[in-house]
Protein backbone atom coordinates (compact mmCIF):
# COMPACT_ATOMS: atom_id res chain seq x y z
CA UNK A 1 0.00 0.00 0.00
CA UNK A 2 1.22 3.54 -0.76
CA UNK A 3 -0.11 6.63 0.70
CA UNK A 4 0.37 9.53 -1.60
CA UNK A 5 -1.70 12.72 -2.63
CA UNK A 6 -1.56 16.44 -2.23
CA UNK A 7 -0.83 18.78 0.41
CA UNK A 8 0.35 22.87 0.85
CA UNK A 9 2.63 24.92 2.83
CA UNK A 10 2.12 28.55 3.95
CA UNK A 11 5.43 30.10 2.02
CA UNK A 12 5.22 33.61 2.27
CA UNK A 13 2.98 36.55 4.43
CA UNK A 14 2.97 39.78 3.56
CA UNK A 15 1.22 42.70 5.29
CA UNK A 16 -0.30 44.54 2.06
CA UNK A 17 -1.74 47.69 3.07
CA UNK A 18 -5.09 47.58 1.41
CA UNK A 19 -8.49 48.27 2.03
CA UNK A 20 -10.85 45.41 2.81
CA UNK A 21 -13.80 45.54 0.89
CA UNK A 22 -15.87 43.86 3.24
CA UNK A 23 -15.80 45.99 6.37
CA UNK A 24 -13.53 49.08 4.33
CA UNK A 25 -11.62 49.88 7.46
CA UNK A 26 -7.83 51.27 6.48
CA UNK A 27 -6.51 48.38 8.17
CA UNK A 28 -4.13 46.31 6.67
CA UNK A 29 -5.00 42.77 4.93
CA UNK A 30 -2.76 40.03 4.97
CA UNK A 31 -2.10 37.79 2.19
CA UNK A 32 -0.54 34.66 2.21
CA UNK A 33 1.15 32.36 -0.64
CA UNK A 34 1.12 28.43 -0.29
CA UNK A 35 2.79 25.81 -2.19
CA UNK A 36 1.09 23.14 -3.13
CA UNK A 37 2.88 19.55 -3.13
CA UNK A 38 2.97 15.85 -4.08
CA UNK A 39 3.61 13.92 -1.05
CA UNK A 40 4.34 10.06 -1.20
CA UNK A 41 4.13 8.78 2.95
CA UNK A 42 3.63 12.62 3.89
CA UNK A 43 7.11 12.93 2.49
CA UNK A 44 6.77 16.12 0.04
CA UNK A 45 8.16 14.66 -3.59
CA UNK A 46 7.54 17.79 -5.81
CA UNK A 47 5.97 21.14 -5.35
CA UNK A 48 2.92 21.61 -8.25
CA UNK A 49 1.34 25.27 -7.77
CA UNK A 50 1.52 28.49 -5.89
CA UNK A 51 -1.91 29.58 -4.84
CA UNK A 52 -2.94 33.02 -2.14
CA UNK A 53 -5.65 33.61 0.12
CA UNK A 54 -5.76 36.90 1.48
CA UNK A 55 -7.21 37.97 5.34
CA UNK A 56 -8.73 41.47 7.00
CA UNK A 57 -7.06 41.48 10.31
CA UNK A 58 -10.48 43.72 11.41
CA UNK A 59 -13.43 41.69 10.23
CA UNK A 60 -10.97 38.53 9.37
CA UNK A 61 -12.89 37.83 6.09
CA UNK A 62 -10.61 35.42 4.13
CA UNK A 63 -11.21 35.36 -0.10
CA UNK A 64 -8.94 32.87 -2.21
CA UNK A 65 -7.61 33.31 -5.66
CA UNK A 66 -11.20 33.75 -7.53
CA UNK A 67 -12.69 35.62 -5.07
CA UNK A 68 -9.27 38.91 -5.25
CA UNK A 69 -10.28 42.24 -6.68
CA UNK A 70 -7.62 43.60 -9.19
CA UNK A 71 -5.53 45.31 -6.43
CA UNK A 72 -5.44 42.19 -4.81
CA UNK A 73 -4.32 40.57 -7.78
CA UNK A 74 -1.64 42.90 -8.50
CA UNK A 75 -0.49 42.27 -4.80
CA UNK A 76 -0.46 38.62 -5.19
CA UNK A 77 1.27 38.57 -8.58
CA UNK A 78 4.16 40.50 -6.85
CA UNK A 79 4.23 38.18 -3.81
CA UNK A 80 4.33 35.43 -6.31
CA UNK A 81 7.26 36.64 -7.15
CA UNK A 82 9.15 37.27 -3.88
CA UNK A 83 8.05 33.75 -2.37
CA UNK A 84 10.48 30.80 -2.65
CA UNK A 85 9.59 27.50 -2.54
CA UNK A 86 11.24 25.35 0.44
CA UNK A 87 14.04 23.22 -0.80
CA UNK A 88 12.22 20.34 1.30
CA UNK A 89 9.35 20.50 -1.08
CA UNK A 90 11.98 18.02 -3.17
CA UNK A 91 12.79 15.82 -0.71
CA UNK A 92 11.68 12.83 -2.64
CA UNK A 93 13.48 14.08 -6.09
CA UNK A 94 16.90 14.59 -4.29
CA UNK A 95 16.69 11.40 -2.45
CA UNK A 96 16.10 9.15 -6.13
CA UNK A 97 19.33 11.47 -7.45
CA UNK A 98 20.86 10.63 -4.68
CA UNK A 99 20.38 7.05 -5.32
CA UNK A 100 20.83 7.13 -8.86
CA UNK A 101 24.34 8.72 -8.51
CA UNK A 102 25.54 6.18 -5.80
CA UNK A 103 24.18 3.85 -8.28
CA UNK A 104 26.13 5.09 -11.21
CA UNK A 105 29.27 5.68 -9.14
CA UNK A 106 29.36 1.80 -7.96
CA UNK A 107 28.49 0.66 -11.16
CA UNK A 108 32.06 2.22 -12.67
CA UNK A 109 34.14 1.26 -9.56
CA UNK A 110 32.82 -2.22 -10.03
CA UNK A 111 33.87 -2.21 -13.89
Amino acid sequence: MVIFGLRSTTIASLNSQLQCRHCHTNESVWLYIYRHYFHIFWIPAFPLWKSAASQCTHCKQVLTNNEFDDELKQAKTEAVKIAKTPIWTFSWLLVGAAIVALLTISSLLNS
